[in-house]
């Protein structure tokens, strides 16, 4: 009997060492990871890209499209840290409440090929919200953090073309 209490109790306590190793820790304030991209429905080349904050590490995504309207695609990420300081500055006193109140969409994102970009952010309560637009348009209240990360996924692209 002592053997399987004892057992059990490592069980248990190796069960909870390992969800504090993967607990998310936030990136600022209340911000979990953050999402900023870019898409052209009718492109061909590296038509999406999207630039993913998380876990203290900047990703760029890319999905190249071999031709108009097809499904041959390639997804490529490339991991570059050289930004992460300065995105965190930005996202300082981040509006929370006044975002969460954003709707969903603005304008015609992506329509007759404009294309769209977008700000994803998922919160430490679990709250993500999504906000889509269309390219180069700006956010109202959100002007500043979407050309900074609307710069940031720039460089990215220029830099892994």
């Amino acid at each position: 009997m002592k053997k399987l209490f004892i057992t059990f109790s490592a069980i248990i306590m190796m069960a909870f060492s390992c969800e504090e190793k993967n607990a998310v820790q936030p990136l600022r304030d209340n911000i979990v990871r953050l999402k900023s991209g870019q898409s052209f429905g009718m492109c061909i080349g590296k038509c999406y890209n999207e630039l993913i904050v998380e876990n203290n590490s900047v990703i760029l995504k890319q999905v190249e499209r071999k031709e108009r309207g097809g499904s041959d695609t390639e997804s490529i990420e490339h991991r570059d840290n050289s930004l992460l300081n300065q995105i965190k500055a930005d996202l300082a006193g981040f509006p929370k409440d006044k975002f969460l109140r954003l709707k969903d969409q603005y304008g015609y994102p992506d329509y007759a090929d404009g294309g769209a970009e977008w700000l994803e952010i998922e919160f430490t309560d679990g709250t993500i919200k999504n906000v889509k637009f269309e390219y180069g348009s700006p956010l109202e209240g959100f002007e500043e953090i979407i050309s900074s990360l609307r710069t940031y996924r720039l460089s990215l692209m220029d830099k892994y073309r």
